[in-house]
């Protein structure tokens, strides 16, 4: 799926439970992603948010089981709770060093996943 190049924000909820999106292309536009927003997105396997995202809300990506990759932008600076809780062991999240989102990454406790 992708996203107009309008679209600046994705409200909380907005994919809840989509199993069957299993791609997704986001635009340089969005600056916030809700909270839950694509909770249960279990087909989805990769995510990269795109840069100029300052936001990602509580449990955005939480039980997306078949995430494999996401990349987190240098702008993001505000980081909800447990973005993507139950998600699969060995999940590998990237930031690029020395940004806000490489500093929460490196305190983010959720065991599973793996910083690159």
């Amino acid at each position: 799926m992708s996203l107009g190049s309008g679209v600046t924000v994705i409200g909380d909820g907005c994919f809840y439970d989509c199993v069957s999106l299993t791609e997704l292309t986001l635009p340089a536009s969005l600056t916030a992603v809700g909270a839950e927003a694509f909770c249960g997105c279990a087909g989805l396997t990769a995510v990269s948010l795109p840069e100029g995202l300052t936001s990602l809300g509580d449990g955005a990506f939480a039980f997306c089981t078949g995430l494999t990759r996401v990349e987190l932008p240098a702008s993001l600076t505000d980081i909800g709770e447990e973005p993507f809780t139950w998600c699969p062991a060995g999940l590998v999240i990237a930031a690029p060093e020395g940004s806000p989102a490489a500093q929460w990454l490196a305190d983010y406790t959720y065991e599973p996943c793996e910083a690159d």
